[in-house]
């Protein structure tokens, strides 16, 4: 006895098939996008709050950009925006969903800066040293959100 096949069933199972093979991409794309290297991905590190050098805290939106060879601060929703490029790097960190750290040395206009982007306990942390008139000067970034750019 020959079954029946109602055109139905064949157009559920290729929507079934395309459901699932649409999850395990995504999937994979959520593994690709998440298993980033700081120091050679292009990142965006948006930053909610600060901390200024003496512990007082104030309310402050901007995001740092990074790439392999530059960081741009983008401030006042893209107001303002400067560009440093990166001289070299120190450490090495591998993933950002685990901890650790790496240091950007930096430069704009002839002038250092030093920046250190670490994870620890699950929080992300943005510190740039300037140099000013000889004496360092340090502001702490809390890092809301990372994604690519």
């Amino acid at each position: 006895m020959e079954q029946l096949k109602h055109p139905y069933y064949s157009k559920r199972k290729f929507t079934m098939t395309a459901l699932v093979a649409f999850f395990v991409i995504s999937l994979g794309m959520n593994s690709i996008i998440h298993a980033q290297n700081p120091a050679s991905a292009s990142l965006t590190w948006e930053i909610e709050q600060t901390e200024t050098h003496n512990g007082t805290e104030t309310i402050y939106q901007c995001k740092f950009e990074t790439s392999p060879a530059s960081v741009w601060w983008v401030q006042k929703g893209g107001g303002v925006s400067a560009e440093y490029s990166i001289t070299s790097k120190e450490g090495t960190w591998n993933d950002v969903r685990y901890n650790g750290s790496i240091i950007l040395n930096l430069q704009r206009n002839g002038k250092p800066v030093k920046m250190t982007i670490a994870k620890d306990v699950g929080q992300f942390l943005i510190h740039l040293d300037f140099t000013l008139s000889g004496t360092v000067s340090r502001r702490t970034f809390q890092v809301k959100n990372v994604g690519s750019h």
